[in-house]
């Protein structure tokens, strides 16, 4: 017969077990103080039948009970999945043997009490449990939260993607059939901005859902050939336009020589430059920004392109240069209200 206090689905359970009953009551006025559900059984047998109907945070186990003793009930919990994880503690008033406390052990108990129990150890004893238990639940509850956030920020990205690629598309094909009829070249260069700035719009949607990837640790980069100037020259293009309503002049500067054809990804490398020097000129008001590109050497005997973005902005400090990497972070309010983010 199980005898069980009061239910709260909030407080946590404790599993006693023992084969006599004013063993069982003398755990339980012991225990009368600490917030606790105990659940009381007097076999071993019933207390597997129970463990599966109760999410224990620790059970009390008598080692000697007739049928059934506690190190062969705690061999059968670890061998269950779904009640190996059930930390145990033994009870016993047998033997302090260190081989008899050993087999304890190695049949999964954490921990000994000996009779006649002092009260105030067992309750020590079980807080300790019932914290660990507590952690426990609320790390399992705060995991779920975060991957259904996960599950629907993914969702909102993926339709946010729909809605904005098909009036992109559009505006892509439009661009096309102007671009197959305009004649005057201020026309068409006009025309080719408007392809490329919404070629751009497209590979920032992009960049949204590779920020997805990367917190779920699919993010992966290409290494394929592909020729540095073509795509410097392009993003150069790009960028011209924006300086240029700024009144800043951007200049690309070649130390030396680079190769026509380098392995890596040149949607990521083109991704970079963009971002980089967009930044540089919205954070300009005068002067000039300036994109060095040379070759260095690189680790071992190979060597790499290294690109550097140099303008006459406001700069960071070195306190501010410490959160760069930091989401969302800004150096200071007023540069919101002046360059607006």
């Amino acid at each position: 017969m199980v005898s069980e206090r009061p239910t709260n689905n909030n407080r946590s359970k404790i599993l006693v077990v023992d084969d006599r009953s004013e063993n069982l009551l003398a755990i339980e006025t012991a225990l009368k103080h600490v917030d606790t559900e105990i659940i009381k059984a007097r076999s071993g047998n019933e207390a597997l039948a129970l463990m599966l109907c109760h999410d224990l945070a620790l059970v009390l186990l008598d080692v000697r009970m007739p049928e059934m003793n506690g190190f062969e009930v705690a061999t059968l919990m670890r061998d269950d999945d779904n009640t190996k994880h059930i930390p145990i503690i033994f009870v016993t008033a047998i033997s302090k043997d260190e081989a008899y406390v050993f087999r304890g052990y190695e049949t999964g108990a954490v921990d000994y009490l000996f009779t006649p129990l002092n009260p105030d150890i067992l309750q020590a004893k079980v807080r300790v449990f019932l914290e660990m238990y507590r952690q426990k639940r609320e790390l399992k509850i705060a995991r779920r939260e975060a991957e259904a956030a996960n599950l629907a920020k993914s969702e909102f990205l993926a339709n946010m993607s729909h809605e904005i690629r098909t009036p992109m598309t559009a505006i892509l094909g439009f661009s096309d059939v102007l671009l197959g009829n305009l004649q005057e070249e201020e026309d068409v260069f006009a025309a080719n901005i408007i392809k490329r700035n919404g070629e751009y719009l497209l590979r920032l949607i992009n960049d949204i859902l590779d920020l997805s990837k990367i917190e779920a640790g699919k993010f992966e980069v290409e290494h394929i050939a592909c020729s540095p100037p073509t795509i410097i020259a392009d993003v150069a293009s790009l960028m011209r336009v924006r300086a240029k309503s700024k009144n800043i002049p951007l200049y690309v500067e070649y130390v030396g020589a680079i190769p026509e054809t380098i392995q890596c990804d040149p949607v990521r490398l083109r991704q970079i430059l963009i971002n980089l020097l967009g930044n540089a000129i919205k954070f300009t008001e005068t002067g000039s920004v300036r994109l060095v590109i040379r070759l260095v050497q690189g680790p071992g005997s190979a060597t790499a392109l290294r690109f550097d973005v140099i303008d006459t902005g406001i700069g960071l400090s070195e306190e501010q240069i410490s959160t760069l990497f930091q989401p969302f972070s800004q150096a200071d309010a007023s540069t919101t209200r002046r360059f607006g983010g």
